[in-house]
């Protein structure tokens, strides 16, 4: 065990060898959110659906943005927001989730053979499947109102990238500090809230002034946001500098947030 925690290529190397248990636990977990509802997964298309409606409607007929000084028109500004929320809106899932995953599978503690490592990967996998919905819709909203993407759309799964990472780390470190500070599930939702304000979601990074340009950098949103604007909707490379800082630290914070897990997961038993 304790070559898995000093490994960081075994670490992640763990979480492809049971990749088979995470489909199977991603799609029931998947359904199982809405079980019971009318219209089932189809709720997983629906709400993006909604929300991007009513911000082209609210930003084309209500009011009148002005994202930069070349640009008006209120479908892109539209689309430009609804990349920042998705992001958010993924990230503050696996924020908000984290804290009560094994407080609420106190039967799986239980099981010595159960990987417990792999529910906060399964709570990533998952929001990562409503993440991908909600692109496929921005997608073809863009093609509907704007024709076909830019060339550059195609690197927006790197961009993905080191926020799946990163959200793996956090959701690591939330999972086991859950157990034992049942305070988290009460101040996450808090944090994604203070979150989506100190990332450029609602505006562009470059608008701030300092010094608070300098706290929005500190946002594990901003580099995935910036990146995915850069190459959906401007059409030029991201800047790859900061794209492979950001990478670097959410490797280092998932592989520590994984050894912090396995060095406290014994002692969940205990507490629960």
């Amino acid at each position: 065990m304790m070559n898995g925690i000093l490994n960081p290529i075994r670490a992640f190397a763990r979480m492809w060898e049971r990749r088979d248990l995470l489909r199977q636990m991603t799609v029931r977990d998947t359904r199982s959110r809405y079980r019971g509802t009318a219209i089932g997964l189809f709720w997983s298309v629906l709400q993006p659906l909604i929300m991007l409606a009513v911000y082209a409607f609210f930003f084309g007929q209500v009011f009148e943005p002005k994202w930069s000084s070349t640009s008006s028109d209120p479908s892109e500004f539209a689309l430009i927001l609804f990349i920042g929320l998705v992001l958010h809106g993924f990230l503050a899932e696996v924020l908000n989730r984290a804290p009560t995953l094994i407080v609420s599978n106190v039967n799986l503690v239980k099981r010595v053979v159960f990987p417990l490592d792999t529910l906060p990967v399964m709570a990533v996998c998952t929001a990562l499947v409503h993440l991908l919905i909600s692109l496929g819709i921005w997608l073809a909203f863009h093609w509907i109102v704007r024709g076909a993407p830019p060339m550059t759309a195609w690197l927006l799964p790197l961009g993905i990238l080191p926020l799946f990472v990163f959200a793996l780390g956090a959701g690591w470190l939330l999972a086991s500090l859950g157990v034992y500070l049942r305070d988290m599930s009460y101040v996450m939702p808090m944090i994604s809230m203070v979150l989506m304000f100190v990332s450029p979601v609602f505006y562009p990074a470059s608008a701030l002034r300092p010094p608070y340009d300098r706290l929005v950098l500190l946002s594990p949103l901003t580099q995935p946001i910036e990146f995915a604007r850069d190459v959906l909707i401007a059409g030029h490379q991201p800047r790859w500098d900061s794209y492979f800082g950001f990478f670097g630290c959410a490797l280092v914070f998932a592989w520590l947030s994984y050894a912090w897990f396995l060095g406290t997961k014994k002692g969940f038993a205990d507490v629960l």
